[in-house]
């Protein structure tokens, strides 16, 4: 019954917490032409970085690289390759003209890897 409860509770959150954001315009649905704010769309992204950051904490309470130096540089490197790849993504979604959630931006994939990866950094054990 508590796991009903949880799940349930969860998707209602979940669901506001979608909802808001395209309210305030970081999702557009296909074909809309409704034109996306970046800063919105930055803002939802690290709103998503950190939610899946806290949610990440729960199957994986620990740190995944031990030490600390190492922590650090990841925390540098995995962002800005994050950031490339979506700009990559992008690239070939362009070229076959696929619509999708706004993720095209270096600013976007790079805001949310870095929201994800310092809520690991300062909350993980």
């Amino acid at each position: 019954m508590i796991e009903f409860l949880v799940e349930l509770v969860c998707q209602v959150v979940l669901e506001i917490i979608w909802e808001a954001l395209r309210a305030c315009g970081v999702f557009s649905p296909r074909g809309s032409g409704k034109a996306i704010n970046a800063w919105w769309a930055v803002a939802g992204y690290i709103a998503l970085g950190i939610v899946i950051g806290l949610v990440s904490l729960w199957p994986l309470p620990d740190h995944l690289i031990q030490v600390k130096r190492v922590r650090i540089l990841n925390l540098v490197i995995t962002p800005i390759a994050v950031g490339m790849v979506t700009c990559g993504l992008d690239a070939v979604r362009s070229k076959t003209r696929q619509g999708g959630p706004r993720f095209d931006r270096f600013a976007c994939g790079y805001m949310f890897a870095l929201s994800l990866s310092l809520i690991r950094l300062w909350l993980a054990k």
